[in-house]
């Protein structure tokens, strides 16, 4: 577990450790490691823990990659349905703007 406010490190290692397992064909050894660091960052109805919400869709993102290779269709659906819905209701407010009139900030969120 994840303590001293280290999440974004521990982010950066996953993002690594998820290719190199990826590219060494090793993604049984990665569901475990993913497993285990997932209470890191949600809760157990999988919302985001306080101050972990701008990782929220990498890790649901994962959760869904290994429901799909484990062949369970309906929690890969769900999950990825959870994704699109959060990540439309951000971008909700910046449809209707024009993309000049947005701050650096705004166009890279």
């Amino acid at each position: 577990m994840c303590k001293g406010g280290w999440r974004q490190a521990e982010i950066g290692v996953l993002h690594g450790l998820f290719t190199l397992y990826e590219h060494t064909g090793r993604l049984d050894e990665w569901t475990e490691l993913f497993e285990e660091v997932i209470p890191d960052f949600l809760d157990e109805n999988g919302q985001p823990l306080r101050g972990t919400e701008i990782w929220w869709v990498f890790i649901m993102d994962h959760r869904q990659r290994v429901a799909y290779r484990r062949k369970d269709m309906a929690t890969a659906e769900e999950l990825a349905r959870a994704v699109v819905a959060v990540e439309g209701a951000r971008c909700a407010d910046f449809r209707d703007q024009d993309s000049e009139a947005l701050s650096y900030s705004q166009r890279a969120s």
